[in-house]
C-alpha cells in the first residue's frame, strides 16, 4: 500500500493509546510498508516514546485532556457538562498547533481524538488527510441530573459529536454491542459503525504462578491489586487503601498491591506494614494484572476488558455522574459477576465483601485478538 497514516490519540487515560497500538501493530503485519506516525499529549505521549513510536514534534507542546478531567472531579464524581467545556477549549488549542503538521498524509485514524474530530468547529475547511477512520467506544453523552445547563450542553455536544462522526469514512465501536444502551441509538450505532469488540493488548506469556512469584515472590499468596490511577478522584481511594492495607491484608488474607498513576510518588503511600507493596508507575500493567487473584479498579472501559480477557475477578468502582462507567460497572457484573462498589459506600468492609463477592464466581475469559487485526483489515480497505 505505501502510505503515510497519521494517528491522533486521546490523551484521557492510557485505554485509547493500548489499543490504537494494538491496531497499529496489526496494521503493520498487513501492510509491511505503511508508515505511522502519531499526534497525542500526556499520558499518552509517554506510552508511545516509551514503545518507541515515531511522534510528531509538536506533540510535546499539547494540552492534556485529562488535565481538564482531573480539574472538574473530586470525591469520586465529575462534573460532566463542564468537563466536556473544557475538554473542547483545550481541543481547540491543540488543534491551532497541529494544523500545519496534517498535510501529506494519506489517511487520519483518530482514537477518540477531539481535536480533529471537532475541527470543523474551529476551521471552515480544515486540511484533514483524504481517509479519517474514528474509533471510539462510546457515541453519545448522557446528561447525569436534569440540571437545565447541564442537559443543554451536553445535548450541543451530542449533536456535534454525532455530526462529527458521520463526517468520517470509517466508523469503528471499539466494544461490544452490550456497550449501547438499547433503543434509537443502538440502532443508529449498529447502521453507521462497525462494531468489532473491545481492542486489548495481548496477554503475557508467562503463567500466572510465574509472574506471581517474579513480581510478587514465592510466599505472596492470594494477592490482590488495587490500579486506582492518581487523579483527583482516585487519590483518595488510594490513601485510604494503603491507611487499611494491614487489616484489609488479615481479613482477605492475601498480598495488597497497590498500584500508582504517573503523578503519584510512591513513597507518600508506603510504609512498614506486612504484605502490602506499592507498585510504582507502568505501562506493564497487564503482567501485574495476570498474576493477581482480583482487581480493584474503577469502571474503565479497558480496564475492565483486560480483566475480563484474563478471566480475572474484579471489583469496579465507577466515577460518580460519569454515565460511562456507571453502565460499564452494570454490564460488566451482569455479564462476568464483577463486583461494584459505589465511592460512597467504601469501607473496609463493603471492599472486603466485593472481593470476597467478585472471587467467588469465575467466568470464561472473553476472546479480543481478533478485534485489532480486524480493525485493521477494514482500515487498509478504506485507504484503498
Amino acid at each position: 500500500m505505501g502510505c503515510r497514516v497519521l494517528f491522533g490519540v486521546s490523551s484521557v487515560g492510557l485505554g485509547h493509546v493500548k489499543r490504537s497500538l494494538a491496531i497499529a501493530d496489526a496494521l503493520r503485519s498487513i501492510e509491511r510498508d505503511v508508515k505511522v506516525e502519531w499526534v497525542c499529549a500526556e499520558p499518552a505521549l509517554s506510552f508511545l516514546r516509551a514503545k518507541g513510536e515515531h511522534l510528531l514534534n509538536i506533540a510535546e507542546s499539547l494540552g492534556s485532556v485529562s488535565s481538564v478531567l482531573k480539574k472538574y472531579s473530586e470525591g469520586g464524581r465529575i462534573d460532566m457538562a463542564k468537563a466536556v467545556r473544557g475538554s473542547a477549549a483545550v481541543a481547540n488549542r491543540n488543534y491551532a498547533k497541529i494544523k500545519p503538521f496534517l498535510k501529506g498524509y494519506d489517511a487520519l485514524i483518530q482514537d477518540e481524538f477531539v481535536e480533529t474530530l471537532l475541527s470543523f468547529l474551529w476551521d471552515p475547511h480544515p486540511p484533514l488527510p483524504p481517509k479519517k477512520v474514528v474509533i471510539t467506544d462510546y457515541v453519545k453523552f448522557k446528561a447525569p441530573s436534569l440540571n437545565p445547563v447541564s442537559w443543554a450542553t451536553l445535548f450541543y455536544a451530542n449533536r456535534t459529536l454525532r455530526k462529527a462522526f458521520l463526517q468520517q469514512d470509517l466508523r469503528i465501536f471499539a466494544d461490544s454491542e452490550d456497550a449501547l444502551p438499547e433503543g434509537r441509538t443502538r440502532r443508529w450505532t449498529m447502521g453507521f459503525f462497525e462494531v468489532v469488540g473491545p481492542i486489548v493488548e495481548a496477554s503475557p506469556n508467562q503463567t500466572k504462578t510465574e509472574l506471581k512469584d517474579a513480581l510478587f515472590g514465592p510466599s505472596c499468596g492470594r494477592v490482590i491489586v488495587f490500579s486506582i490511577g492518581g487523579t483527583s478522584i482516585g487519590r483518595s481511594l488510594l490513601h485510604f487503601v494503603a491507611d487499611h492495607a494491614e487489616v484489609l491484608s488479615n481479613r482477605l488474607n492475601a498480598t495488597i498491591a497497590l498500584m500508582v498513576g504517573p503523578r503519584v510518588d510512591p513513597s507518600e503511600l508506603a510504609g512498614p506494614r506486612s504484605r502490602f507493596v506499592v507498585l510504582p508507575f507502568t505501562y506493564d500493567s497487564l503482567r501485574y494484572f495476570k498474576a493477581a487473584d482480583c482487581l480493584v479498579t474503577q469502571a474503565g472501559a479497558s480496564t475492565l476488558h483486560e480483566a475480563a480477557s484474563l478471566g480475572l475477578p474484579c471489583v469496579c468502582i465507577p466515577v460518580e455522574e460519569h454515565w460511562e462507567q456507571i453502565r460499564n460497572a452494570q454490564r460488566f457484573s451482569h455479564r462476568f459477576h464483577f463486583s461494584p462498589l459505589r465511592y460512597r459506600e467504601i469501607s473496609v468492609e463493603t471492599l472486603v465483601s466485593a472481593i470476597e463477592r467478585a472471587t467467588a464466581t469465575s467466568y470464561t475469559p472473553i476472546g479480543t485478538q481478533d478485534s485489532a487485526h480486524r480493525t485493521a483489515r477494514l482500515i487498509t480497505e478504506t485507504i484503498r
